[in-house]
C-alpha cells in the first residue's frame, strides 16, 4: 500500500513524531516528552513528516479531484 510505504520512508524521526500524533493520538507537549526533544522541534519535524508524504502521496490527491 503506497500509504504505508511512504510513512515507512520517513525519516526516523519524523516516522516517530507522524505515529505519535496521528496514530497514538498525543499532544506535541506530550511527544516531546516521550522523545526527549523540545516542543518546537517535534512540530517542525510533523511539518516536514507532512510536506514528505504530501509529495509521496499526490497521486491520491489526482484521483481524489477525479472523484469530485
Amino acid at each position: 500500500m503506497k500509504v504505508v510505504a511512504a510513512v515507512e520512508a520517513l525519516p526516523n524521526e519524523q516516522r516517530e513524531v507522524f505515529l505519535l500524533r496521528h496514530v497514538a493520538n498525543l499532544a506535541f507537549q506530550e511527544i516531546a516528552e516521550i522523545t526527549g526533544t523540545p516542543e518546537n522541534t517535534v512540530k517542525s519535524r510533523m511539518r516536514y513528516a507532512l510536506e514528505r508524504l504530501q509529495e509521496a502521496l499526490t497521486d491520491f490527491e489526482e484521483y481524489a479531484r477525479a472523484l469530485r
